[in-house]
């Protein structure tokens, strides 16, 4: 199961990352991150529109092992 952060909680100032970004990041597949995002895996997506973007915060405590998979 999927866990998605409804829109209308994006605080002014936050910083995201794009599908691209987090897979240039890691160096993985554009794939690869879909596939883990639909198994429940990495840190946590936000939809914006059609948009799937990652809080940069989010990323770095996914990174550093201080947050649970999403």
């Amino acid at each position: 199961m999927t866990r998605h952060v409804s829109s209308n909680r994006i605080r002014f100032g936050e910083v995201f990352l794009t599908e691209a970004e987090l897979a240039e990041r890691w160096r993985h597949s554009l794939r690869t991150l879909q596939r883990w995002r639909m198994n429940g895996k990495g840190p946590r997506s936000i939809r914006i529109g059609r948009r799937t973007v990652y809080r940069i915060s989010d990323v770095e405590a996914f990174e550093t092992g201080d947050e649970v998979e999403a």
